[in-house]
């Protein structure tokens, strides 16, 4: 289970990482903007985030909670010294699960994320994409016809990094990246875009020029 902690002051920040890290089978993650938080999620699936609503940057921790949960579906407990209705009524447009009022209570932060990592286990990994494409989100497995599909590691990577970020631009520095983790060149990058394409004709993929690639779906 991957826990994000999106808090911009960083005593608070160490306060959660301290309280949560007598949970099994936890990782925790920490970022202090939605940039930050951006970053991890390209690179993890966040199952849970944490985040303050007051965040330093152009995105408060409202806007950066939205697109993670987009992304990942992720579960989410906001954090706030504030509980008038203007921040309730802001905080609504996400689908939150938990709202804490500052300080922090370790024993009521615990039972929220207790409570969450129950939940998540129980839901159903088994997600549709189309009448012929499934993909098994426990087992990060994809399946054509009910039958599994076969991906070079590389394949998978990328495939993985679209699907995870499906209908988004993936941009080019992001995969490369995470793939090759040093610089690649274009051609390198199009031929696998290329052959991951070709092995799933039925998902529309788009080529940005200079940008990136989506998978809409």
């Amino acid at each position: 289970m991957n826990i994000l902690i999106l808090e911009d002051d960083a005593i608070i920040a160490m306060d959660i990482e301290t309280s949560l890290e007598s949970l099994d089978s936890h990782s925790l993650y920490k970022a202090n903007s939605m940039k930050e938080a951006v970053l991890v999620a390209q690179k993890t699936k966040i199952d849970i985030v944490i985040s303050d609503i007051k965040i330093k940057g152009e995105a408060n921790g409202i806007e950066a909670s939205s697109y993670l949960q987009r992304l990942h579906k992720s579960q989410v407990i906001f954090l706030t010294s504030y509980s008038d209705e203007k921040t309730l009524l802001d905080a609504s447009s996400v689908d939150y699960s938990g709202y804490i009022i500052k300080p922090v209570k370790e024993e009521e932060l615990l039972a929220n994320i207790k409570l969450l990592t129950h939940k998540i286990k129980n839901i159903n990994s088994k997600e549709i994409i189309n009448d012929d494409y499934y993909f098994d989100r426990r087992h990060h497995v994809l399946y054509f016809k009910k039958r599994v599909v076969i991906f070079s590691p590389k394949e998978q990577q990328l495939f993985l990094l679209l699907y995870n970020s499906k209908n988004l631009l993936v941009p080019h520095s992001i995969i490369d990246e995470i793939i090759w983790s040093n610089d690649v060149s274009d051609t390198t990058r199009r031929q696998l875009f290329f052959r991951l394409k070709a092995k799933l004709p039925d998902l529309k993929f788009e080529a940005i020029k200079y940008g990136g690639y989506i998978l809409h779906c």
